[in-house]
């Protein structure tokens, strides 16, 4: 992809002044990035990247914003309403299904389940790392990263919610299971005459 334009080094500046520490959490995690730097520069960095290498700005944004629930930042930067991109991605989609699913159901978990959640991983997380983790999507990164849990493997997942009562949770997980979610989707081709509209106010 050619370098982003001057105004697209705007935008994205913008965006990362207007996340805060928990947004930044969850975009690192959307963005398949375990890092903890939330500064701004940080920020802009791995956004610049990542629009780069999908080569599809601006719509890795709008959807990243959009599951981060910022429409107050789609809506100043893109100049888009919350119905455009709500439209465009039901057929444009780049962010791993895993992900939007797991940073889904982290918000679900509340501090109770969490406690719970923690105990039952004493024995594959070091009391440093469950002492430490303030929200799920802390203890989804833990498991992650000693290869527990993955895009094609999220029984561990679904047996934790089910040990401790969240049926509606484990429910969700087997639903993105049986759904062949499980392999990175091909976003599609097929646009609505909203979606172009929405990419082509936001490049303007």
């Amino acid at each position: 992809m050619a370098p982003l334009a001057q105004h697209h080094h705007q935008d994205i500046r913008l965006i990362a002044e207007s996340l805060g520490s928990s947004d930044c959490k969850k975009l690192f995690y959307l963005c398949e990035r375990f890092e903890t730097d939330s500064s701004v520069t940080s920020v802009m960095e791995l956004l610049k990247s990542k629009v780069e290498e999908h080569g599809n700005y601006p719509s890795y944004l709008l959807e990243l914003m959009w599951h981060l629930e910022r429409f107050d930042i789609i809506k100043r930067v893109f100049k888009v309403s919350r119905n455009e991109v709500e439209q465009t991605l039901k057929y444009r989609q780049v962010l791993s299904k895993f992900r939007v699913l797991m940073t889904n159901v982290s918000e679900e978990v509340v501090k109770e389940d969490l406690e719970q959640i923690k105990f039952l991983l004493g024995g594959q997380l070091s009391r440093e790392k469950i002492k430490t983790a303030k929200g799920f999507l802390d203890v989804l990164i833990e498991l992650e990263k000693q290869d527990l849990v993955s895009p094609e493997r999220v029984d561990f997942v679904m047996k934790c919610f089910t040990d401790i009562g969240r049926l509606d949770l484990a429910k969700k997980v087997a639903a993105y299971k049986t759904s062949g979610h499980q392999t990175r989707p091909t976003p599609s081709h097929r646009h609505k005459e909203c979606g172009i509209t929405c990419m082509q106010r936001a490049e303007n």
